[in-house]
């Protein structure tokens, strides 16, 4: 995740050029600029100039030959590994979740709270563009998955005749559908993060001594050590210790994980990078190095 730019920048000069950036960016011309182009829809790739930090090359320019073909081969890989019990497991109620009262239900309770509080904060800094992150997404999936097994005791049932039977599978089918996928996205966020992505941009990106200080001082700040470093410990009890059944994943597991992914990069390459907004340089689609992180 890299808010870095936003949250340093003085206060006065953001709202002036988010006003400019509001009304310049309209969704029309958004939408209409696929087809007519250009690509970029900010100045030198940089939304409000966040990520001047990040060279040139990765930020404008065309796309490296391989980054298309890429990204249709990926996804025909998916579509094409769709286990053949998605279905089923769509239309089948279990439950992996603690009983109510229990002391893993409350931990769970508590985990809702506790990621909300660090959510409403970093929203507070940044604000609701900090969800666009792929670190706070990871979050974003951790939290709902802690709301769901805080209700789960009281609506999710086996009986199908009862009148929650919609919302017991809605519920059901969430919990299994947020379990690896949580666990994944929170594992990629603290490996590259805390072992590519703060060494990177602090020893080759942050030029003087003074930018990375400040740098590592946001690095190592509350929100950050939250979201990068007690991340994983907490994904690990909301995937596999807040359910007192320990059931392994599946081949299904792994296909909702993949397809969460595949998601949020179409998302990076589609939306975020035409707006200048780069979180992960090494996700560049101008870098060959991109395919490997892909």
């Amino acid at each position: 995740m890299s808010t870095y730019g936003a949250e340093t920048a003085p206060e006065e000069s953001q709202a002036a050029q988010r006003a400019a950036l509001a009304k310049a960016l309209t969704v029309d011309r958004f939408l209409r600029t696929y087809a007519t182009g250009p690509w970029i829809l900010v100045e030198n790739g940089s939304i409000m100039g966040y990520f001047d930090w990040v060279p040139e090359k990765l930020r404008v320019g065309k796309w490296h030959p391989l980054s298309a073909v890429s990204l249709v081969g990926l996804f025909l890989l998916i579509v094409n590994n769709m286990p053949e019990s998605f279905q089923s497991d769509i239309a089948k109620v279990e439950m992996l979740f603690a009983p109510a009262f229990s002391l893993k239900w409350y931990m769970s309770v508590v985990g809702f709270v506790w990621t909300s509080i660090l959510l409403r904060l970093v929203m507070d800094k940044v604000g609701p563009i900090v969800l666009a992150t792929y670190t706070m997404q990871s979050w974003t999936m951790n939290l709902v998955r802690f709301a769901l097994l805080s209700i789960a005791p009281f609506v999710v049932t086996t009986d199908s005749s009862n009148a929650q039977d919609v919302l017991s599978r809605i519920v059901s089918f969430g919990l299994k559908f947020l379990r690896f996928p949580a666990l994944e996205t929170a594992t990629t966020t603290f490996l590259i993060w805390n072992l590519i992505l703060m060494p990177l941009v602090s020893l080759v990106f942050m030029e003087t001594a003074e930018k990375r200080k400040r740098f590592l001082v946001w690095c190592f700040s509350f929100r950050m050590v939250n979201i990068h470093l007690l991340n994983l410990p907490i994904a690990i009890f909301c995937a596999i210790l807040s359910s007192p059944i320990m059931t392994s994943f599946t081949a299904v597991d792994l296909w909702y994980a993949l397809a969460v992914k595949y998601a949020y990069l179409l998302f990076y390459l589609l939306v975020l990078d035409r707006l200048g907004v780069h979180l992960y340089p090494i996700a560049s689609p101008r870098s060959i190095y991109s395919l490997f992180m892909w």
